[in-house]
């Protein structure tokens, strides 16, 4: 967070004052069947991004492990209203001639993304489990629902950590510093 892109794309869209929404872990399990394609958040009109999200791979993400696959610039107000065409005939015609990115990533790498986009986890079709740590920062600019319930425990939601109190404690972390907020964290949660 405090040297990487990861942190540097959530400051530069959102600045410091953007709040921890959610912090998990996503699943699939050998034999888990494809999502169907959906964006986190709905296109709000009016509104910029409100979350971004970061995939970070807990082991390499192999084709047969059934990787999230993104669909570009799908997080804009003319995609999701093709999207949401409920008719289906223009919306399997956007899906299918909409250019797909799929996430087969290395262990350690990170997916950063608007939460709007279009995607979904394919089928695992491999005899092990995909991971994948993910945590969403939402935009300081909005004050009610993102459209996306947080999944994150109650208590850390309730604290409203930000980046840049996240990022400081961090640094300190680093410097074998105690710190303030992750110290309260801990103490909430037990």
């Amino acid at each position: 967070m405090c040297k990487s892109p990861v942190g540097s794309i959530i400051l530069s869209e959102f600045g410091q004052s953007a709040t921890l929404h959610e912090l998990s872990c996503l699943m699939s399990d050998s034999g888990s069947q494809r999502q169907v394609i959906h964006p986190d958040t709905p296109f709000i009109e009016g509104k910029n991004a409100v979350l971004y999200t970061c995939f970070i791979a807990l082991q390499d993400i192999t084709l047969d492990m059934g990787p999230t696959t993104w669909l570009p610039r799908t997080n804009t107000k003319d995609a999701h209203e093709i999207f949401r065409d409920q008719s289906g005939a223009d919306k399997d015609d956007f899906i299918s001639k909409t250019p797909a990115v799929l996430g087969t990533l290395r262990k350690g790498s990170a997916a950063v993304f608007d939460s709007r986009t279009l995607h979904c986890g394919t089928a695992n079709r491999s005899d092990k489990s995909r991971a994948l740590f993910y945590f969403s920062f939402k935009s300081p600019k909005l004050a009610g629902s993102t459209g996306n319930p947080a999944s994150i425990r109650r208590e850390l939601g309730d604290a409203r950590v930000t980046l840049g109190d996240l990022t400081s404690d961090l640094v300190e972390l680093g410097k074998g510093n105690e710190c303030e907020l992750i110290g309260r964290l801990a103490g909430l949660m037990q």
